[in-house]
């Protein structure tokens, strides 16, 4: 996975589990201090795709969504923080011609009127 300035930001392998019902990622940054794992899967009953993020640092994050414009948009529901603020997370997952895939994790403070980008990375096979 690459960030700004094509820079390493970590790694990440993606498997297929349960019979390819679900799709498992684990991640690790770049100097290898922060790791975790998300777990994916579509849901029949409300046609909807679910992603669940759990790392070493006790983040965790529950997000539901699916395909929109040709892009992958799972979406948290709003929560609040420690400040107060009415949390909601979104990534956008962007298949590229070249085979990579863009990553776009937005945060936005006041529920969804406005958003400001957490991460902005890459996906690139390992050769």
């Amino acid at each position: 996975m690459y960030g700004p300035q094509n820079k390493l930001a970590g790694t990440s392998s993606i498997v297929f589990i349960q019979d390819s019902c679900a799709l498992q990622e684990n991640c690790a940054s770049a100097n290898g201090e922060l790791k975790g794992a998300s777990y994916n899967y579509y849901s029949a009953p409300d046609k909807k795709w679910h992603r669940i993020w759990v790392d070493n640092e006790g983040c965790n994050l529950e997000l539901t969504g699916g395909a929109m414009n040709g892009k992958m948009v799972l979406q948290s529901s709003a929560g609040r923080n420690g400040k107060n603020e009415m949390i909601r997370d979104r990534i956008t997952w962007t298949p590229n011609a070249d085979g990579t895939v863009r990553q776009h994790w937005e945060q936005s403070p006041d529920g969804g009127a406005t958003w400001k980008t957490l991460f902005d990375g890459l996906y690139k096979k390992k050769r």
